[in-house]
């Protein structure tokens, strides 16, 4: 789970502690709820600095990384004619600020998954039965080029496994079979 700490500026990576502490920080939305205190940190949504933590995920040495893109590209949020009020002023700020960094992030992910989100806002949450329905149906979707990556991803291995195993001798291949037992 990925958290922005205010204080830093920076990515706080929560990967020990409450599973149900990582998930309030990360998606503490800045100005709608206060931020999450976690030692010398202050936490809120991780979505400000990397809404899809593909950058930690390949740091941390996955080899195949697969995004889930919820933000939203909406135009015309607001008419032009009328003075939107506070909340919905943040609330497209945020949206704004998400799609940048998806966009700053693509260079991570090896697949990306979009579900088909744009006609809902961003604290919809009384629509969640629709909104799981789409990310399904995304992800079903996605599922020939998620078997293509893996595949790829196989063969990478195979082949690597195959150039080690040419290269060592009968007596560490015998020593490795033996550890195998």
């Amino acid at each position: 789970m990925v958290a922005t700490d205010l204080v830093s500026g920076t990515p706080a990576v929560l990967d020990q502690g409450s599973l149900g502490d990582a998930c309030l920080a990360s998606a503490t939305l800045p100005g709608i709820f206060p931020p999450v205190r976690r030692g010398a940190m202050l936490l809120v949504d991780g979505g400000l600095l990397q809404n899809v933590p593909a950058p930690v995920m390949k740091s941390r040495g996955a080899d195949l990384v697969i995004a889930v893109d919820l933000s939203s590209e909406r135009e015309g949020a607001f008419d032009a004619a009328s003075t939107p009020r506070l909340v919905p002023i943040l609330m497209r700020s945020l949206e704004l600020l998400m799609q940048n960094a998806v966009s700053g992030h693509a260079w991570a992910f090896d697949i990306r998954i979009r579900p088909q989100v744009g006609d809902f806002r961003m604290l919809s949450w009384k629509n969640y039965v629709e909104l799981v329905e789409r990310g399904r149906l995304a992800a079903e979707a996605a599922l020939p080029e998620v078997e293509r990556e893996v595949g790829a991803l196989r063969a990478r291995v195979i082949e690597a496994v195959d150039r080690a195993t040419e290269r060592a001798t009968p007596l560490e291949i015998a020593s490795a079979r033996t550890l195998e037992r």
